[in-house]
């Protein structure tokens, strides 16, 4: 997917630590994460999809290239791609299947994926896809 330079925001690379969820405000008012591996930087909307907890507020595992949400630990890999719920193992045997409760249904939970690429030493996020 590409991303117009014209209309969108730019970054320099070098102020983006590595594996560290930063937030930024874009110029049009969406606010962002960004999380940079090696010269690689990723952005997701701000907003855990379980309950809307500030991605910002996340940490980043380098050695297993994951992202979990402080608010309630649900995991997620570095593509935004849901991969545990830490809750379900400590509640399995307290929930009973329902008509409206499956325990074996994974949510479809994903981080939402913004557009962006670096550009000469410049991270280009948002913009027209």
């Amino acid at each position: 997917m590409s991303t117009s330079s014209a209309q969108a925001d730019s970054i320099p690379l070098a102020d983006l630590p590595e594996g560290v969820m930063r937030p930024k405000v874009l110029a049009n008012g969406k606010r962002v994460v960004l999380l940079r591996t090696g010269e690689s930087v990723r952005a997701f909307h701000d907003a855990c999809p379980h309950m809307g907890a500030d991605l910002g507020e996340a940490t980043f595992c380098r050695k297993t290239s994951t992202i979990r949400c402080k608010w309630h630990g649900y995991l997620f890999d570095h593509d935004g791609r849901f991969l545990e719920n830490p809750n379900e193992k400590m509640m399995r045997l307290l929930r009973v299947e329902t008509e409206h409760y499956k325990p074996g249904t994974a949510p479809r939970f994903r981080l939402a994926v913004v557009p962006c690429r670096v550009e000469s030493g410049r991270v280009l996020v948002g913009g027209e896809p």
